[in-house]
């Protein structure tokens, strides 16, 4: 073996130099992927609610609502809010969309009220925890 006495002596043709190192391509390895996601102060309507109206000490009065104590808050925030499975078959769908589409984006502009939900939908949201394991 003939050196070119541009490396230090001996390492030039030493596999574990940095620059003899095999750079391999990026390859698919399956994985799943586990993601904890939080959302503060979310809006969630429900009609199960009671209210009233009340004077305090000073003859002062005023509205209240309560919810009742029984409410099944999931399930009304499922049917009042998107879900992010629900926010993802939507962006999916719209990406869809847009490529059909080309540049005639006519059909997407027809569903702004959607549009705005989706939005609304996507803020918020917070990594709480991220977990990958090889399977």
């Amino acid at each position: 073996m003939i050196e070119s006495g541009y490396y230090p002596a001996g390492t030039e043709h030493d596999p574990n130099a940095p620059w003899n190192e095999k750079k391999y391509e990026p390859q698919a390895f399956p994985c799943e992927v586990a993601v904890t996601l939080r959302k503060k102060n979310v809006d969630v309507y429900t009609d199960q609610y009671e209210e009233g109206y009340e004077k305090d000490e000073d003859g002062l009065g005023g509205y209240w609502s309560e919810p009742l104590p029984d409410v099944d808050w999931e399930e009304e925030y499922k049917n009042s809010n998107l879900t992010i499975p629900e926010l993802l078959k939507e962006l999916k769908t719209m990406a869809e969309d847009i490529l059909a589409c080309g540049d005639e984006l006519v059909r997407i502009s027809k569903n702004k009220g959607r549009l705005k939900a989706i939005v609304e939908a996507c803020d918020g949201w917070e990594v709480e925890e991220l977990e990958v394991t090889t399977e």
